[in-house]
């Protein structure tokens, strides 16, 4: 499996950047319970926890859930983001970063934000990022550069056979012992107002949405789409 394969170097491919923790951390209390949704190899997780907060995570790929033990042990399921609600609540902050969402099918991401209302607390909050979809489906996503790391190899990604409802995230590792892996997984593209859509029959509310971590306002062109809300009490 692609993840599983850069699990071992993912923190040097992409890196937590501070201006995702502090996102995920403004207006927390010390002690708030999260849920890290798509959680890789632990990074959030282990830097909310040095935040002083109670945070766990889960992914369905276990080699990341295996990189991720050996950073942080005891804080990590290997579990189906469609399962959640097999986790006993309630979590004070959900965060589902890095277009961990866009592996989910529309009617899944429904149900993820329904069991989400459950097992949050009254008034726990929820911030989300994918990729902006709006932008790849209109045909102006520049592509993604390569990035290399000495002793290990090179990472390229693309997306291709774009269409409304999916998308091939069609990715090529080439390692330094010259061995190649390619991958193509499918992705579900979900556009920023169908998102917002769903976040409210979900019942949550008090929606800010950005294009980056830093804040800036979303417009098509963003690089990202990032929506923060508070639950409906």
């Amino acid at each position: 499996m692609l993840y599983t394969l850069l699990a071992p170097v993912y923190r040097e491919l992409f890196p937590l950047r501070q201006e995702e923790l502090r996102l995920c951390l403004e207006g927390a209390s010390a002690d708030m319970r999260v849920l890290d949704i798509g959680c890789g190899d632990g990074a959030l997780v282990q830097a909310l926890c040095k935040e002083g907060c109670d945070a766990i995570g889960v992914d369905l790929d276990a080699g990341m859930i295996k990189t991720a033990e050996e950073h942080l042990p005891g804080r990590f399921h290997c579990l189906d983001a469609r399962d959640l609600h097999t986790l006993a609540g309630p979590f004070d902050l959900f965060c589902c970063l890095g277009n961990s969402l866009s592996y989910l099918k529309e009617d899944d991401v429904q149900k993820m934000l329904m069991v989400l209302r459950k097992i949050g607390s009254q008034g726990a909050r929820l911030v989300l990022q994918t990729v902006n979809w709006d932008r790849v489906l209109t045909g102006r996503f520049p592509g993604f550069p390569s990035r290399s790391i000495k002793g290990w190899g090179r990472f390229e990604r693309e997306y291709t056979e774009a269409s409304v409802d999916r998308i091939c995230f069609r990715t090529h590792v080439l390692l330094e012992s010259g061995k190649r892996h390619e991958f193509c997984d499918t992705l579900y593209p979900l556009r920023k107002g169908r998102l917002l859509e769903l976040l409210g029959s979900a019942g949550w509310t008090g929606v800010e949405s950005f294009g980056a971590f830093d804040r800036s306002p979303w417009h098509t062109d963003a690089p990202a789409t990032i929506v923060r809300t508070v639950s409906m009490s």
